[in-house]
């Protein structure tokens, strides 16, 4: 039942407004994450998704020699550690243009995301309890922004 109005919801909201609508595609090489969206403008309103991703990796692998005290001498030996971190960031959100000043026009925008952030460790083979205490980690992250778009034409703009 919820899919039947969810899908009668979106089919009225994208219905409505044909002459008026586009498909709107942004890309953002911001400080902290590179990220995009993807909506549908209709009339002033820009309803959009949007997904983000960041992962890192790394091995180190020590080898050397060290005095043994239970042995007394000195012994050679390695340690092996990996970790892998990923943070995955889907996200909706709006943009609603105020204000148009020849092919200048100011908008306020607002996101909300759901960051889930997922990662493991070992030492010498043995997983650590890293990734049980990684997913216990709750995030919510939002953004309210205001901006201006230069249109070069109707269809595109900067």
């Amino acid at each position: 039942m919820k899919k039947f109005f969810l899908s009668l919801f979106v089919a009225t909201l994208l219905g409505f407004n044909p002459a008026y609508c586009q498909f709107s595609f942004g890309v953002s090489p911001g400080l902290g994450f590179n990220s995009a969206y993807f909506g549908y403008k209709m009339n002033k309103f820009v309803p959009s998704i949007g997904f983000q991703y960041a992962g890192y990796a790394m091995n180190l692998e020590e080898t050397g020699k060290r005095y043994d005290f239970s042995m007394g001498q000195i012994v050679s030996y390695t340690n092996k550690s990996s970790m892998s971190v990923n943070l995955v960031v889907p996200n909706i959100g709006a943009k609603y243009f105020i204000a148009q000043q020849n092919k200048v026009q100011a908008y306020l925008s607002l996101n909300i995301s759901k960051p889930i952030l997922s990662g493991k460790m070992k030492e010498d083979n043995v997983t650590s309890e890293f990734g049980e205490n990684i997913k216990k980690v709750k995030l919510w992250g939002g953004e309210l922004g205001f901006g201006m778009e230069y249109f070069f034409d109707e269809n595109f703009m900067v």
